[in-house]
């Protein structure tokens, strides 16, 4: 569709009066001026015809009938506009009704009326030029245009205010729908659009991301299908607010549905009921992550969330996999320690009948559980404490982790990233501890119970039979000389005494035990790293060459029954 040309056949149909309390053959003379300053405007072979007009002299107010606007095998009809505040340089208002337009042999367009305000006029004999281009106000009502090739677009309401070059200080749209021609086509639908304080790129510089700014973005009801691919997207809502540098950027979303094949598996469903974030200087982030620099800092005492709900995703109309809500919460005070976490709920996972062995052997249909972490970090000291990483796996077990780091490599906001140094300062980092703890739920007991099954033995032999494996484990050390008893219930049989004078001893013998405490018994099992000072990470790779029992002593390393 040729918008151009539309666009300046409007500029001309609606400029043919003059302002001010002018005699009437003045009036007519500026009339036909205007004519003919925008008729050059269109064109050199463009006309502009009515079938009748009636001007007042004294107001300038401007009525034309039948306007006909035409270049070669392209026609614009106007049944009636009606022209107020018309200078030598500027439109100050018109209203067109009843807008039909032919374009070429196949295409049409079709306007139930039009409003547009505050046009300034191009000089005599000069074109409109898009990169100068702007306008006060623009309103559109009832909408339509079609083509042979392209399909059909229809628009309830369409408005703007305040455009220039580079800005637009709102503008909204409702009703939008398309439809490709052909019964296999793509067609789209979006219910409402509304726009506040963008910054956008201007119509004669290439477009940059970088140049979008906005102060509010709403969308509501959109769909779109494309039945040649098979794929249905429909989104309820969203909400962007604040896109702009240096403030912090709001986002909802709500009500999201992708349709979408998932070969070899079959059809797909991705359902989202509701995402929010909030706290964050998006475009400074992105910005960031663009350039390869160090992300910003948060906005001290702000927390940054992001909260999502109701993902699920089905494969040929069977569940596979859902999350039931997701938080993160993280804040930077202005001593410059930060705190935060993460939790992840109901989580499930069904992976299709055959797929999962494992799993099923197990007697799992599927996986259920959640990921939640708890944690904070200095910067002036490059502290990390991680309380608590756990990952619940229900009727199977929690695996939790928790850990603490000094020495982190501190960052500067805003400086070029350098991947080698920072690898270089992390290796210096140390550790002061490590938990790593096994929290059984059934896990262990369903792996006996199917082994026991297939070696047709009791549970009872089966697990002692493990447990004397794990006494009998050749870790590296001394492998022991015979295996050790077990110890009391819930606790680990104690290692045996080394023998006088030797540095030979097993030190592995507590874990070994420990382990097969655990296997008789399962409750919790703890492996632990508390060396005597903190080590750097760089120092543990030179464990491997030392004697087993001083990198034992130096990591501090045990395996415990809690």
């Amino acid at each position: 569709m040729r918008i151009r040309f539309i666009g300046l056949a409007f500029a001309g149909a609606v400029s043919l009066t003059a302002a001010g309390a002018l005699a009437q053959a003045e009036a007519e003379r500026r009339l036909d001026a205007a004519i003919e300053r925008l008729r050059a405007a269109i064109g050199p072979d463009a006309r502009i015809t009515m079938t009748g007009r009636q001007i007042d002299p004294v107001s300038g107010r401007a009525r034309l009938l039948g306007v006909v606007v035409s270049d070669g095998t392209d026609r614009l009809n106007v049944a009636e506009v009606t022209v107020i505040d018309l200078a030598e340089d500027r439109l100050g208002r018109a209203e067109f009704r009843q807008i039909s337009g032919e374009f070429g042999k196949d295409e049409q367009m079709q306007v139930a009326r039009l409003t547009l305000a505050g046009l300034p006029l191009p000089a005599a004999g000069a074109r409109f030029a898009p990169a100068t281009l702007s306008l006060g106000q623009i309103e559109a009502e009832g909408v339509s245009a079609s083509s042979a090739a392209n399909g059909r677009l229809a628009l309830a309401r369409f408005g703007i205010e305040g455009y220039a070059p580079g800005t637009l200080r709102a503008g909204r749209l409702e009703g939008l729908t398309f439809q490709g021609s052909g019964g296999n086509q793509a067609s789209f639908s979006l219910a409402r659009l509304t726009l506040a304080g963008l910054t956008v790129p201007t119509p004669d510089k290439a477009p940059d991301p970088r140049s979008f700014a906005a102060e509010q973005v709403a969308l509501e009801g959109l769909a779109l299908r494309d039945p040649a691919n098979q794929v249905d997207l429909a989104l309820d809502r969203v909400t962007l607010k604040d896109w702009v540098a240096g403030r912090l950027t709001q986002f909802a979303l709500a009500g999201l549905r992708v349709a979408a094949p998932m070969e070899p598996l079959g059809a797909g469903e991705f359902r989202l009921g509701r995402v929010e974030a909030s706290g964050m200087d998006a475009v400074a982030i992105l910005n960031a992550i663009s350039d390869g620099l160090q992300m910003p800092d948060p906005s001290p005492g702000v927390p940054q969330r992001l909260e999502a709900e109701s993902m699920t995703l089905t494969i040929a109309g069977r569940h596979l996999a859902a999350i039931g809500r997701i938080e993160l919460e993280g804040t930077l005070d202005a001593t410059g320690l930060a705190t935060g976490g993460f939790a992840i709920e109901g989580v499930s996972v069904a992976p299709p009948a055959g797929s999962a062995a494992f799993l099923e052997g197990l007697g799992y249909a599927e996986i259920l559980g959640g990921i939640g972490l708890d944690a904070s970090a200095r910067r002036e000291d490059g502290m990390l404490d991680v309380e608590s990483l756990a990952i619940g796996w229900e009727e199977a077990g929690t695996l939790a982790l928790a850990v603490q780091v000094a020495g982190l490599p501190a960052t500067t906001p805003g400086t070029k990233l350098d991947t080698d140094r920072y690898t270089e300062q992390l290796m210096a980092a140390r550790l002061g501890g490590l938990t790593l703890r096994w929290e059984e739920a059934g896990l262990l007991g369903r792996a006996l119970a199917q082994q026991a099954r297939g070696q047709r033995v009791t549970e009872a032999q089966l697990r002692e039979q493990w447990a004397q494996m794990a006494l009998a484990m050749p870790l590296p050390g001394q492998p022991p000389a015979a295996a050790p008893a077990p110890g009391p219930r819930g606790r680990a049989a104690p290692a045996p005494a080394p023998a006088a004078g030797k540095d030979s001893a097993d030190v592995f013998a507590p874990m070994r035990a420990a382990i097969a405490s655990f296997i008789r018994n399962p409750t919790a099992i703890e492996v632990v790293l508390a060396p005597p000072a903190p080590l750097a990470f760089g120092a543990m790779q030179g464990l491997a060459a030392v004697p087993p029992a001083e990198a034992v002593r130096q990591l501090g390393l045990s395996v415990r029954i809690p």
